[in-house]
């Protein structure tokens, strides 16, 4: 079995003091529904050192986040669907599923690469902004 430093960060504003805003984090992260579910996770090391830090975001990693039928159609995506249309780029990816509300992810790859969004280069999607 290993072991692992796993951290979250959060940017707090307009408060006071260290515990207010120690305060204000432990609310958001207990919240009901709570966006605070991305995590750094270092496996430690022999020795005590830490290894390298992954970004683990834990509502891209289930599943069924990535289950995605338009609307009007049959065609059901899954990630490693996204993963082919962003051809490779897993943060193209994630961004291209929180964008599709109704449409085909193609569609919005078209008007990413026709407003500059994104650009092709060896062979896969590059954000652009």
């Amino acid at each position: 079995m290993k072991n692992y430093l796993v951290t979250w960060k959060i940017d707090i504003e307009n408060v006071e003091t260290p515990l207010e805003a120690a305060e204000k984090a432990w609310e958001i992260v207990r919240e009901k529904g709570t966006t605070a579910n991305v995590l750094n996770v270092r496996e430690k090391l022999a020795g005590g050192g830490l290894g390298k830090e992954q970004e683990i975001d834990l509502e891209t990693e289930k599943e069924d986040f990535w289950h995605y039928t338009p609307e009007l159609s049959d065609t059901i995506y899954t990630k490693k669907d996204f993963l082919e249309i962003a051809k490779g780029n897993n943060d193209y990816a994630i961004r291209l599923r929180y964008a599709v509300e109704w449409q085909h992810p193609e569609t919005i790859v078209d008007e990413d690469l026709r407003e500059g969004e994104i650009i092709e280069k060896n062979g896969t999607y590059i954000m652009v902004n």
